[in-house]
């Protein structure tokens, strides 16, 4: 596939980091409260909230439990968290490795949590696969 016409002229600034708070979605270890709290730090339990994603399915990787694309229509239950800092980012991406990537999804909460804005669509986030 070739560039579009005005692909070279185009300026390459990038994009400010803005360093606000997102939430990531947990399948495996990281839905553990110890263990979440362990990897980031923290003082106190974190707050992790029952939740799903779509277009996503589990498969074995070796000892452990990796997602991968699936089926618009296929779901993985977990939890989600709120990281709130670049920090705590760079710690998950230390414990998870370089097997895992963040990757854009909309996660849909299952318990009665504090809503978000425009939860009834899921809220956008991140998923480590």
């Amino acid at each position: 596939m070739a560039a579009d016409d005005g692909f070279w002229s185009r300026g390459s600034e990038l994009q400010p980091y803005t360093d606000e708070p997102a939430w990531y979605f947990f399948y495996g270890t990281l839905m553990n409260p110890d263990v979440l709290k362990s990897v980031l730090g923290l003082d106190t339990e974190p707050v992790l909230r029952s939740a799903k994603v779509y277009g996503y399915e589990l498969t074995n990787w070796g000892q452990y439990r990796a997602l991968v694309d699936g089926e618009p229509e296929m779901e993985v239950t977990g939890c989600a968290y709120k990281v709130r800092s670049a920090e705590e980012e760079f710690k998950l991406a230390y414990y998870e490795t370089n097997a895992y990537i963040p990757a854009p999804c909309r996660i849909y909460f299952t318990d009665d949590g504090p809503a978000e804005s425009g939860e009834e669509n899921g809220t956008l986030g991140k998923v480590l696969k």
